[in-house]
């Protein structure tokens, strides 16, 4: 399997090196695809997943294969994020926001406008389970439903600065944080969650989880090529 990672962020031009205070920009950033709105299981409380179509994440090899993921981490919701009153089961609680990156060529088939509507609730839930693994204490009601209103809770800009923030932390420890955190593929059939995950791994997760060890590995390479500057 192909790198699921490139190198998600780029030095601001120019010749000289760039130092750790200087900016750094997103090249080719995640754009928004859809907007998925759940509640926590047990409670009133609103969730809504930014899932985003991003190039740079890796696409399955084949038709079974694993999805490659990335992200499933929340996201600050400012006070200006637009959500409607209605959209929100209760004030007491502020509504939590996360985003998950696919490829774009997973989501042009089982994304928001996907010809199979059951195709597209997989994927779905397939990203909850992501999500659930990847946040400790997380559980979906799984009562969830696509925004026609809107593709993106929130701020485009604080997604973008979390996954920058994320990608800086990977690459001062790459080789730890791409086997234990995001990189790990995925399939509709069985969701491949960390090793950390505090459930049961069936056989048939341990088998996913052995095919995400040599993507990890090249992923982590690469991010090691890259701390050390190599072009």
């Amino acid at each position: 399997m192909s790198n699921s990672m490139e190198s998600v962020l780029s030095p601001l031009p120019g010749n000289r090196p760039v130092s750790r205070n200087t900016p750094r920009v997103f090249r080719s950033p995640p754009q928004p695809h859809m907007c998925v709105q759940d509640t926590l299981k047990g409670t009133q409380i609103t969730c809504f997943i930014n899932v985003m179509s991003w190039c740079k994440i890796g696409v399955p090899s084949q038709q079974n294969a694993p999805i490659p993921l990335y992200g499933g981490v929340k996201v600050p919701l400012s006070d200006r994020c637009g959500v409607s009153p209605k959209q929100v089961k209760t004030s007491k609680e502020k509504p939590l926001v996360f985003a998950v990156m696919v490829n774009p060529n997973v989501l042009k088939r089982s994304g928001k406008m996907a010809e199979n509507p059951q195709e597209r609730d997989g994927l779905i839930d397939l990203m909850l389970d992501f999500i659930e693994a990847m946040n400790e204490n997380i559980k979906f009601s799984r009562n969830f439903m696509v925004l026609k209103d809107r593709d993106l809770t929130g701020e485009l800009k604080d997604i973008w600065a979390v996954i920058q923030a994320k990608r800086d932390a990977e690459k001062i420890h790459p080789s730890q944080t791409l086997r234990d955190e995001n990189s790990h593929p995925c399939s509709p059939q069985t969701a491949c969650t960390p090793q950390n995950a505090k459930h049961k791994r069936s056989d048939e997760e341990g088998e996913c989880m052995e095919a995400s060890e040599a993507c990890c590995q090249d992923e982590a390479a690469s991010l090691q090529s890259e701390a050390r500057g190599d072009s």
